[in-house]
């Protein structure tokens, strides 16, 4: 059965509001535990901030939109919303077993996007690190998006977009290298399992 833009909003709408939902319950509850994890190496706190790069680390909520909207059929928007869903209650147990140490100091020098980082810091506590489901959902929804196209050009493009989400949420210093593989890893638990 085809599906419409009406039902597309409603699994999409649905599914973000119950995994940023049970992101931010498992991040307050978290972010209390005095005892984290530091998963990192020092030398990657040698990597610099890269303030611009926060509008790739946004392009994530358009490509999560993509995902939804790429989906043809019900039994699609049902496989990508059970397998978001999935990568977020794995997320959550791990967050709370595990909670992480972000090994960045946050940055206040952050110049023309200022205010876009302070929202971020202020809604988000590093401590819900990895895996990353800025990685996982990212992946999971460019499945989606490249499974409807056979266009060389248009996939070499959207790898591109993946390889600057990826890149991005060190250089915002939001991850280390250690959430990008967990988070990859658990997008393709996901796919392959769910």
């Amino acid at each position: 059965m085809v599906s419409g833009l009406r039902e597309k909003l409603i699994w999409g709408v649905g599914c973000i509001t119950a995994c940023t939902g049970l992101y931010t319950v498992t991040n307050l509850l978290s972010d209390s535990f005095e005892n984290k994890y530091q998963m990192f190496f020092k030398w990657e706190l040698d990597i610099p901030l890269i303030p611009c790069f926060i509008i790739i680390y946004s392009s994530f909520y358009p490509l999560l939109i993509l995902g939804f909207l790429a989906c043809r059929t019900k039994i699609e928007l049902q496989n990508l919303t059970v397998q978001m869903i999935f990568c977020a209650i794995i997320a959550a147990i791990i967050f709370v077993i595990f909670p992480g140490e972000l090994g960045y100091t946050r940055a206040e020098d952050t110049g023309l996007f200022k205010p876009v980082y302070d929202l971020l810091f202020e809604l988000d506590r590093p401590s819900n690190l990895y895996p990353s489901l800025h990685i996982a959902f990212s992946y999971i929804s460019l499945g989606f998006v490249l499974g409807q196209t056979r266009s060389a050009i248009f996939k070499f493009l959207f790898g591109l977009w993946f390889i600057g989400i990826c890149s991005s949420v060190i250089l915002v210093h939001q991850h280390h290298l250690f959430d990008i593989l967990t988070g990859l890893a658990l997008a393709l638990v996901a796919r392959r399992v769910v």
